[in-house]
């Protein structure tokens, strides 16, 4: 397991040439001091300039929050769209939708929004490529991971200081 400061983590992503945030159910039902995860989610997307993979319902509340280039996907689309070798006549076929949320393959997947079973699950179907797990708790799989924490609030701090280093 690769556990990492918010520091750590900011500099990972920072050094990656195309990232893209997934964003997952728990984005529109976690609060941490008044500030939902969706606002973090908004937060990374904007400062990071990057695509978001948005499921479940979060591509309403990051578009109403500023952010344009998102496009809902289900999980399991998102495995496939990271199918490799990255393939250009497979997106335009068989995902036209997709196809203009990135030009080239992510070299990072960061995911926000999933409790770490999950996230685990997503990590496994992927092979080739960068995760940044930034659940509650840390992520075995992932090649970066928040700590444990110990409560919502606790969370919530990692994650401003990973935005204040973005």
């Amino acid at each position: 397991m690769n556990v990492k400061t918010p520091q750590e983590i900011a500099a990972f992503v920072k050094n990656k040439r195309n990232p893209l945030l997934v964003t997952g159910y728990l984005c529109d039902i976690f609060e941490m001091d008044g500030r939902k995860l969706i606002d973090y989610a908004a937060d990374i997307a904007k400062k990071m300039d990057v695509a978001v993979a948005a499921t479940a319902n979060t591509v309403v509340g990051l578009r109403a929050r500023g952010v344009e280039r998102t496009k809902k996907m289900w999980a399991g689309e998102i495995l496939n769209y990271m199918r490799d070798p990255w393939r250009k006549q497979y997106m335009q076929r068989d995902v036209p939708k997709v196809e203009s949320l990135m030009e080239d393959r992510p070299d990072v997947l960061i995911l926000l929004g999933y409790d770490a079973r999950v996230t685990d699950w997503l990590i496994s179907g992927l092979k080739d490529i960068d995760t940044v797990a930034l659940a509650p708790r840390a992520v075995g799989r992932a090649t970066c991971t928040l700590p444990d924490t110990i409560s919502l609030p606790r969370w919530g701090k990692l994650l401003d200081e990973l935005v204040a280093e973005l």
